[in-house]
């Protein structure tokens, strides 16, 4: 899982994903890759308020809002296919075995009174890769684990 904080200062809010209307929810997406699936993002729930401005309940987040998604490694081990690792390995991890990713952050802030301009940010993750083990177990733990097989 990756996540995004932002923090909110004290009397400021942001609006949820499902406020709706002329109002601009706060939005999480990820660059296009084909290194890696992105799950989408988990939102906390909002608070509901009611607005001074227009007596309307809005769904809002205030002080530290957390948003979090799965990210998988797109499977990249084929038995019939050994070229297919080496073609993922050249194209997604770096010198450094670690794969890159970005994304951007949107939303505005508002407080009692006035929205101000929507921003967005554009965070980036570099996520340390670990290859599997690709080497067969010895032909002695071979025959020590058929022992364990439920026999038919």
């Amino acid at each position: 899982r990756i996540a995004v904080e932002l923090t909110i200062p004290k009397g400021f809010h942001v609006y949820s994903p499902e406020v709706g209307g002329d109002y601009k929810g706060v939005s999480w997406q990820m660059d296009p890759t084909d290194c890696l699936e992105m799950g989408e993002p988990s939102y906390p729930k909002p608070e509901w308020l009611v607005m001074q401005f227009s007596k309307e309940k809005l769904p809002v987040y205030e002080g530290l809002l957390r948003i979090s998604r799965e990210v998988i490694v797109k499977p990249a081990l084929r038995a019939t296919d050994a070229s297919l690792f080496k073609r993922f390995m050249d194209r997604c991890v770096d010198s450094t075995s670690q794969i890159h990713t970005s994304g951007v952050l949107r939303f505005q802030a508002c407080d009692d009174h006035l929205c101000y301009p929507p921003q967005a940010v554009h965070p980036q993750w570099k996520l340390q890769f670990f290859a599997p083990d690709r080497q067969r177990s010895s032909d002695d733990l071979k025959r020590e684990s058929e022992q364990w097989r439920p026999k038919q």
